[in-house]
């Protein structure tokens, strides 16, 4: 992806480590539980056990936002996960994030007016509410790399650097800014390493 000179100098880049950050206030917050961390320097990890927490300052929309995540089990019956980009309150308007539902994984877009966006696989075919398979042998229970991008014409959505849905292009993307949200409402342990802006622009 190409960017104009004007884009780049406008344009923030930065990691946020629950080694250096671990569960400071007015970075991260928690909108049900605990911040919590587990493990020891310079292998910490933030935890989601029956929490759910959003950073506290908003981000802009036209983004490129990685998350290290370990999901500890495939998708079963009463799992309730997601990680990406909503404002709770603003429910979801503007929402783009990885979803667990019961036994559904999905990847789900939606425009500023809360209006759920078709999201299609590589191969040009719409995925059903945005639902795919969950590829049970290679990401449960494992540090999986979890991408979102928002280009300001199109969402894609990428699992360890391979595109597995995205919206067409051009698409009528949010503009609103939202948070980056995390929420684990199993009693299980979800594992985040950190959360990664390759790059995030203003608009």
């Amino acid at each position: 992806m190409s960017y104009r000179s004007h884009e780049t100098v406008h344009s923030t880049r930065y990691t946020l480590d629950p080694n250096i950050i671990g569960t400071a206030a007015n970075i991260i917050e928690a909108v049900q539980g605990t911040v919590a961390t587990t493990g020891s320097a310079p292998t910490l990890k933030w935890r989601l056990n029956a929490d759910e927490y959003v950073l506290y300052d908003p981000a802009s929309p036209i983004l490129d936002i990685e998350f290290p995540i370990t999901v500890p089990v495939k998708p079963t019956a009463g799992d309730v996960r997601a990680w990406g980009f909503k404002t709770p309150g603003l429910l979801n308007r503007g929402r783009i994030e990885f979803d667990i539902t019961a036994t559904v994984f999905s990847c789900l877009a939606y425009d500023e007016d809360g209006t759920q966006l078709t999201v299609y696989n590589t191969s040009g075919a719409a995925l059903s509410s945005g639902a795919y398979t969950w590829d049970d042998t290679n990401w449960t229970n494992k540090e999986i790399k979890y991408r979102i991008i928002n280009d300001g014409k199109q969402i894609k959505f990428l699992v360890e650097g391979t595109v597995i849905a995205q919206t067409q292009t051009p698409c009528k993307v949010s503009t609103l800014p939202t948070h980056v949200h995390l929420r684990n409402d199993n009693a299980d342990n979800m594992d985040l390493k950190a959360i990664i802006v390759r790059n995030s622009f203003n608009l």
